[in-house]
Parts: C-alpha cells; structure tokens; sequence
C-alpha cells in the first residue's frame, strides 16, 4: 500500500493550492487597509456599491495579480463529494459546492469567509474559515475573540483596536516596524511567477520578506502577527487538509451515492473532521560535533547538520507534500501533518488503521531519506530519531487546541536518538568491520578508513571526507555567513604578541517552557476576554524574534571584537561562539543590556542564561564543547521572589526598583524600566507588562499599573556561571546543580542580573593595586579553607573577619580628618540602603564568595590590568 502516491500524481496541483492558499489575504497589503481594517472585510464597500462580496474580490484580484490559474486534480472525482449536512437539509443550503472544478489560484480569495448563499469550489472550501477551515482554524488560534455574552458590553475592550497608526510588534511588546507599503515589490513578484508551473522555493522565499512587513491581525493596537505567519499557518494546515482528502479517498470506491466527506472544521458526529498531527525529526548534534577535534571540524559538521535540516524541509514539502515545517532549532524540526482516520458513520470506523499505516509509511520514508542524506555527507553515525505526537484521543472541541497541545507535548519532551546500522555499514564499505587497510581508522569519524594521501603522511589520521570537511570554505563560509569575521583559524582571535593566551565559548540559551504552555503570551495580551493561545502563527513569529535577537547581539560581539568571533550555533533558543577572553566582560554587559531592551515587558517568564566557559589556545574543542553540554542543565530559569522597593513611573517608562526576597550573594537592587507606552507611542500601555505577584496562597496576574511597594513578584531570572578549563578533567567539576570551587565547595549558577553587581565590585577593586588585591584573595582563601564548612555568610564573626580584612587603613580605608578610618568618601558611607552601599556590597560580596569570583574573572581569566 503506498498512501502517498496520490500526492506524488498530483505534485503540481498541491503546490499550486498551497499558494492559492498563501495569497488567501492579498488584499491586506493595499493601502486602504490601513486606513480602515474594515476594508478587507469590505461591508462598507458592499453596501454602497450594490455589488456581491465575490465580484468585489474578483476585482480587487484582477487589480493586484492580473492573472490566474485553473488547478486541477487527478484521480479525485468531484461528484463523489459531500461537504456538510447542507447539502442534506435542504432547508438550510448556505453552502453550495461546485462540482464542476477543483478551483483556481484566485478562489481562495474570491470566494472568501465573507460570502454567503453562494457556490464553493473544494479549494475554497479546504481554505474557506466556515468549511474544512484552514483560515478559520489559525485565525482562532491567533485572535482573542469575545464571547457572545460580551457583545452588548459597555466595558471597553481591553483587545479593541486604538489609534490609527499601525505598528508590527515583536511577539514580547517592542515596536519591530511600522507597517510598510510592499504591494507594489508583490506585484511584481507574482507577475514574474508562473503559475503552471510554479518554482515554489523561489515564490515562497521571495514573498516571505515582503509579507513579513504587512499585517495579519489587526485586533490589537499593535500587532504580533505578521501577513506572511498568518499566511503560511493557513497553508500548511489547508496542504495537509488537501492531502488526508486526496489518501482517504484514494481508499474507498465512492460514488455521487456514497459520497465521501469532506473534511470539516466542526467535529459533529457523522462528519470527517479536519484534524492534525506533527511529526519530530531530531539530530544528536551534540554527538557529532564533540567528535571534533579542530575548528574546521566543527564548522563543518554545524553546516552539514543545517544542509541535512534544509534538504529534510524540501522532501516534506515538495516532494512528499504531506506537510510543512512548523518548528527548527539547531537540533530539532517539527512538520504538520494530516491526522488520518477521523471518519466515523454509526460509531464505526470508516478507514481502520489507516492513520497507523500511514505514520509507519511516512517513518520509513524519513529513515530511507535521512540514511541517503547521511550518507551523501559523511555522517554516517550522527544519531537521529522520529517520533509521531500522540494523536489518539476523541475529537473533541477545537482542532487549533490539538494543534497546540501535541506541538507543546514534542517540544517539552526529549528524543532518543540512535545511530542507523545501514547507514554505519554502507560507511564502512559493503557492511565489513575489519580494516584492510594498515593506516587504520579515522581518528574522528570513527568508520572509514585513514586516507592514505600527503596529507595522511604528515601525521593527520583522518579519512579523506572528515579532512576534506575541515578545509571546506563553503562549509566555513556557510557558518559565518552573518560575521565579518571569516576564519575557522581559532588562534587568529586573540592576540599572542600582547601576551594573551585565552579564548571563551559563550552558550547563551532561553528557556521557551512559557512560550510553550502560552502564559508568556498571557503575560503580552492583559485581558480576560478570549483565548491567548500560543499559536503556529504566534510561535512562528516568536522563534523568528529569538533569532533575530541573537543575530543582532552577534553583530554587536563583532563590533566590540575587533578580530571577530567564530560560530557554532544559531537557532531561537541557543547562541554560541567562541571569542578572545579579552573581551567577555563587555560582551557579557551588552548581552545583559540588549536583554533588557527587547525582553523587559516578559522579565519573569523569558529567562536568559549565559555560560561561559575559558580555555587555553589550542585547547581540545571536543573537551569545550562537553564541558557545555555538561554545564547547560546548570542555566535553566530558577524561580525567584522579588519585593517591590520603590517604584516611580515617567513620561515614558516606569521603573521598578526590585529587591530579592531569598539570600543571594550580594546586596544589590535590580532596576526593570518596562515602557509606560504602546510600541505606537501614542496611547498608555494598558495591553503590556503583566506580573505574577504573591497573595498568601494565591498568585494574581497583575498589571504595572497596579503594582506597589511592597508587592511581591514571581518569576523566573535566567543564570549565569563560569569556568576555566585548565585541564580535560575540568569538565568533569560541573555536578548536577552547580561547580566544583577551586575552594573545595560547590558554587551555584549566579543570577544573570547580578552580572551588575560583578561590574560595581570591579569598579570598587579598580582603586586598589594588585599587591593589594592579592593580599584579599590569599586571606580570604586561607581563612575559608582554615574554617571549612564553618564558614556561613550568616555567621558573625564570618562578618567581621571580612570587615576588618577590606577595611583595614592599607585597603579601603581612608583616615578622616577627626582621625577615624572612613571608606572611601561620606556619602557612601551614609547610604541607609544597603542595596546602595558600597561598603555592605564588599562586605556581603566577601562573605559569600562573590569578591573571589569576580577576582577570578577579571584578573585570572581576563587579564585586566589595573
């Protein structure tokens, strides 16, 4: 049985409706759109010219594309369909099907939601929102719609549109860019397109960036939900309703008679109801690349992993047509795909066990794929796994819920990956383990054989394809694509004349839990009304937003980093590069700073986490990049309890003054500015900044607005640690929950905000000699190994050794003139807040071991002078 035979007959067909379906909303990108978002909904336009909804699309079709294209399909037969109980109950026809075609590039435009008593071609109604409900579906899953209870409401909605300037907002609540007049570079492009034969790569990637600069949702005062997320949501979901409608068909003998049912939005009982599933295909990235041994082994082995993700998104899409990408990261892809099997007439099943036989299909025909791409680059044995989401219990209520649920459920669960044996044995040439040759294996790889070559001769044990993936250019070209820096030569990066010697690998990584479970896009939309549901849409724009953050903060790394920076990865939730050791403090500062710029209105439920890990030059990569997969269980989101104490509010931001509730390394603030406006500027922002605050018991989700001192806030802050690697067993010092100290003892993972007070305890340790220093580091190191685990930072004479150590006349003090030691000058000295003294911050940074690590980080591992 080969289910996807029919897509394979039909590959014109289901390409050329994918793009209907993605031009379902052209009209979006005219100019009287903004002006009045009634427009694409056109009542205004109906009533003064007398005209039906259809004519007036079809003219405004005419005007934007010009042209069309009749799309028709083999071996489905029209007159064997039945769209819904309409058809049935005479009495109630308000939807008509039209039997005659399958339905045009235009007719998802033309005959859109809008129209009433009026025929429909199976194309439209795949995408129509009241019928199979491609559009419906994603537009339920990205609008906060009321209920009917709240209609005749006086309240004013919180979601009602404000102002007529339009703004696209990132997902977080930050202006991206206003709405931008692109009609005109569309055009263009479709004019060019030729729509029999449609070079679907190049369309699509040419509309992306236009319909990225166009709305889709108009709801909100500032949008979250571009055109082209909005477009592409709604044709994936209308392909995959295309193709269960093609494979269930092709499993019956139907007959005007005994007609075969359309799939349908509405889940009712005698009905085919459209539903999803998603498949996962995982690659163990972090296997592959601690195989490596030099820089252009793992440059090259990143830009085969993302080759292998690229070619994996063609054959889905344009080969086996059965789904599109919904989800990449730098190790995991999630497509969307048809849910077989929904078809129940008296309780029974009409197509048993057909969704089990296709998953399994589709199972074997990934695994035959991924060996060959495997194979094809010499990855032989890079683990990989495929795994379907459970999509077994009753159709019940909407299929956007499914949706998300199941994505969530495979994004918050992990893969196990294995190796293939097919793919092993094809490596090794015709399935024998025993080397024949006398140079033996590759040191890296592990499979083929050492080439026997110059290069081989000069003491590289490699194969010819793993030394040929560390020369590659393109592969290194590829990597850094985005960077000026363009060398996989690790040693270019720093300095040796100057005396340097170190570099640093930066992991930076977000934790997406609240992304996933939808309450950080709670937190962006305030407001009871509706749902707030992390959509495909909503999540496409989100993970597009985190990378392009990442991208703009390494742009900056290469500005402060004059010899640049070398890659490893990108993706929406992970950052890492190396770069020389000189440079992290700013860069950790900028990092911190940009953080802050885009992601201050969700503080709380977008943790950041940043590793930073310090080696030699030369030092072994695979030993850097284990210690990074041992280190990142370290950087999650811990849950912290603030208390609000002070708070003020401008003409443009307000700003909370924040005090940690639990005991932390140093007394210290932290300072959140949230603007106090819309992204457009002109209205208060009663839509943004919402916080978990601690009542008894309970926790209520509160706006800034009504925040006060003393109020308490719930969240989770991302973490920050570090380590140098003097040594391959170094990396075996990360334990489950924190770092083996050079003292003996653990140290946990700080808070990534009290990377502020690293920067406020160098400024201070800045006014003493390294002499000086020195003497700090040697007491303080002396006296905690002497007390052991004696020494607690709520220990009084823990205190005082600490005071009389930083204070003493030849350290900080300063003699007054009444002749008393004071520290550095009065007005530090008087601050009743501890959180601003300087003198409580040294002393709680001694006590803690704060004062160590920041003396560790700048002098040690940086180098600093002084």
């Amino acid at each position: 049985m080969n289910l996807f035979a029919p897509l394979k007959n039909n590959r014109k067909a289901i390409i050329q409706a994918e793009t209907a379906a993605l031009l379902h909303d052209l009209d979006k990108l005219e100019p009287d759109f903004l002006k009045n978002p009634a427009y694409h909904s056109r009542p205004d336009e109906l009533e003064k010219s007398g005209r039906s909804v259809r004519e007036i699309r079809r003219e405004r079709w005419q005007r934007l594309v010009g042209k069309d294209q009749e799309i028709t399909l083999a071996g489905l037969d029209l007159e064997a369909l039945r769209y819904s109980a309409a058809e049935e109950n005479k009495g109630q026809d308000y939807y008509i099907p039209d039997r005659k075609t399958f339905g045009s590039l235009a007719a998802p435009f033309i005959d859109h939601h809008e129209n009433s008593a009026t025929t429909y071609s199976l194309l439209a109604w795949l995408v129509h929102g009241g019928g199979s409900g491609s559009d419906g579906i994603d537009s339920d899953m990205d609008k906060a719609s009321r209920s009917k209870n709240d209609k005749d409401s006086n309240e004013k909605d919180p979601m009602a549109q404000l102002g007529d300037a339009f703004v696209i907002d990132t997902p977080f609540g930050y202006r991206q860019e206003e709405w931008q007049d692109v009609l005109g570079e569309v055009q263009t492009i479709l004019n060019q397109a030729d729509f029999s034969n449609i070079n679907r790569q190049k369309l699509f990637s040419d509309l992306k960036p236009c319909f990225r600069r166009a709305l889709g949702e108009t709801r909100y005062p500032c949008n979250d939900v571009t055109l082209w997320a909005h477009a592409f949501s709604t044709a994936s979901i209308g392909k995959a309703l295309l193709a269960k409608t093609l494979i269930e068909f092709s499993q019956g003998e139907f007959s005007p008679e005994k007609p075969y049912r359309v799939p349908q939005r509405t889940t009712k009982r005698s009905f085919n109801p459209g539903d999803f599933t998603l498949v996962r295909i995982t690659f163990d990235r972090e296997y592959l690349l601690g195989r490596g041994q030099k820089a252009g082994d793992i440059a090259g082995m990143a830009a085969q992993i993302e080759s292998l993700q690229d070619s994996l998104v063609l054959f889905m899409e344009e080969e086996l047509l059965v789904g599109n990408q919904t989800y990449r990261d730098e190790t995991r892809q999630l497509f969307l795909l048809p849910r077989l099997n929904t078809w129940f007439e008296d309780n029974r099943e009409v197509f048993p066990g057909l969704h089990e036989q296709f998953e399994k299909e589709l199972s074997l025909l990934l695994t035959e794929k991924i060996e060959a791409l495997l194979f094809d680059n010499h990855c032989e044995n890079l683990p990989f796994a495929i795994d379907f989401s459970q999509s077994g219990e009753k159709l019940e209520g909407e299929a956007g819920k499914r949706i998300i649920e199941r994505s969530r459920a495979l994004l918050q669960s992990e893969a196990v990956c294995r190796q293939s044996v097919r793919a092993l044995l094809k490596g090794t040439g015709g399935g024998s383990s025993v080397v024949t040759s006398t140079h033996g294996r590759c040191e890296i790889c592990g499979i083929r054989q050492i080439s026997a070559d110059k290069q081989s001769a000069r003491g590289l044990k490699l194969c010819a394809p793993c030394l040929e993936r560390r020369r590659d250019e393109r592969s290194q070209r590829r990597r850094n694509r985005r960077d000026e820096h363009l060398t996989s030569d690790l040693g270019r990066l720093i300095d040796t004349d100057s005396g340097e010697n170190k570099l640093v690998m930066f992991s930076a990584s977000f934790a997406l839990d609240r992304l996933y479970d939808g309450t950080l896009i709670k937190a962006v939309r305030k407001g009871e009304k509706g749902n707030q549901n992390p959509s495909p849409a909503r999540l496409y724009r989100a993970y597009e937003t985190l990378e392009d953050f990442f991208v703009r903060f390494r742009r900056e790394v290469v500005k402060i980093c004059q010899p640049g920076l070398f890659p490893i990865t990108l993706s929406p939730r992970r950052l890492e590069f190396i770069i020389s050791a000189k440079y992290a403090d700013q860069v950790i500062s900028r990092l911190q700073e940009l953080y802050e710029e885009e992601f201050a209105r969700v503080r709380g439920r977008l943790p950041l986490s940043l590793g930073a890990i310090f080696f030699y030059n030369k030092f072994p990569l695979y030993v850097v990049l284990a210690a990074s997969s041992r280190l990142r269980p370290l950087l999650t989101g811990r849950k912290t309890e603030f208390e609000i104490s002070d708070r003020s509010t401008g003409n443009n931001f307000h700003q909370l003054e924040l005090l940690s509730c639990g005991r932390e390394p140093a007394t210290s603030a932290d300072l959140w500015l949230l603007p106090a406006k819309l992204s457009n500027g002109l209205n208060e922002d009663i839509c943004y900044s919402c916080f978990d605050t601690s009542a008894g018991d309970q926790v209520l989700n509160r706006d800034i607005n009504t925040l006060n001192i003393d109020d308490r806030l719930l969240g989770d802050e991302g973490s920050f640690t570090f380590l140098l690697l003097d040594s391959a067993a170094r990396r075996y010092a990360i334990k489950k929950e924190a770092i083996r100290h050079h003292l003996g003892g653990l140290r946990k993972p700080y808070r990534l905000a009290e990377w502020k007070v690293f920067g406020r305890v160098w400024e201070l340790m800045k006014r003493l000699n390294h002499s000086q220093i020195s003497q700090f580091e040697n007491a303080l190191i002396g006296k905690q190994r002497l007390w052991g685990r004696h020494w607690r930072a709520d220990d009084p004479a823990v205190l005082r050794f600490c005071e009389l150590l930083l204070f003493a006349p030849n350290a900080f003090g300063k003699k007054g003139s009444d002749g008393r030691y004071i520290f550095l000058d009065n007005a530090s000295n008087l601050d009743p807040a501890p959180e601003h003294c300087d003198r409580k911050l040294l002393v709680r940074a001694a006590v803690s071991g704060l004062l160590l690590d920041v003396i560790d980080f700048y002098i040690h591992l940086q180098n600093k002078e002084i």
